[in-house]
């Protein structure tokens, strides 16, 4: 498969600002992430809010980052470990 990357048309910056809200999993009875979050002004730092508001829950979160990927340094600076003998894995206990 080959695959070719673009930069993005003004006209589907909308459409991508609704497929990144739907991508955040909110577990089962936390309460939804407001779509205010994604307004502009509010875009810097967003990933460390959406992870504290998951790490809040208290369950161990797992998830797989290549090690090459910027977001990595984010993922350790809040918790998640590195999982021996696995390259992309991170996990975080509670």
């Amino acid at each position: 498969m080959i695959l070719e990357l673009r930069k993005a048309a003004e006209s589907e910056e909308p459409f991508l600002w609704e497929m990144l809200y739907l991508a955040v999993f909110v577990p089962p009875g936390a309460p939804p992430i407001p779509r205010s979050i994604l307004s502009e002004p509010a875009l810097r730092g967003i990933g460390s809010r959406l992870l504290k508001q998951l790490i809040g829950h208290g369950d161990a979160l797992s998830l797989s980052c290549d090690p090459e990927n910027p977001a990595r340094r984010l993922y350790l600076r809040v918790g998640f470990e590195p999982q021996q003998n696995e390259r992309t894995k991170l996990k975080r206990n509670p």
